[in-house]
């Protein structure tokens, strides 16, 4: 069994989350470390190297699942790791005081969409960019 940190569309109510049906979630929380968020459509989080200048890094909010091993590789494929999105062990603080750490999935190059700087994912917003010669494309 494995623990993975989710912030995106495989939150529970959001379009993936059935990919972790059957899984235990564990409850809320955020990344102990700062990163940089951004939104088009899906979530990309980045580190501070790969964000855009005055984009600040914020804690990361999301939720901590236990999942099978199964679970992690059908992950795996639909982050496209180790390509597009690399999963890496990061530390953690729940929303009852508690620590913990498990997988999280960075995006591995200069992510595009809106600056999201609370660092909390909305699928409802929906922001989709269709040009590719900003930052927000």
């Amino acid at each position: 069994m494995n623990k993975v940190f989710v912030y995106g569309t495989l939150k529970r109510g959001n379009s993936n989350s059935m990919m972790l049906h059957n899984q235990t979630y564990l409850g809320d929380g955020s990344t102990k470390k700062k990163y940089v968020m951004y939104d088009a459509g899906i979530p990309f989080v980045v580190e501070d190297d790969l964000s855009y200048e005055g984009d600040t890094p914020t804690l990361i909010r999301g939720e901590l699942w236990m999942v099978s091993n199964q679970v992690v590789k059908e992950l795996d494929a639909l982050e496209g790791h180790p390509y597009a999105y690399r999963r890496t062990t990061v530390s953690l603080v729940m929303d009852d005081a508690t620590e913990d750490s498990a997988f999280m999935y960075l995006f591995t190059t200069p992510p595009r969409g809106e600056y999201v700087p609370s660092g909390e994912f909305d699928e409802t917003r929906r922001v989709w960019y269709t040009t590719s010669t900003n930052k927000k494309g």
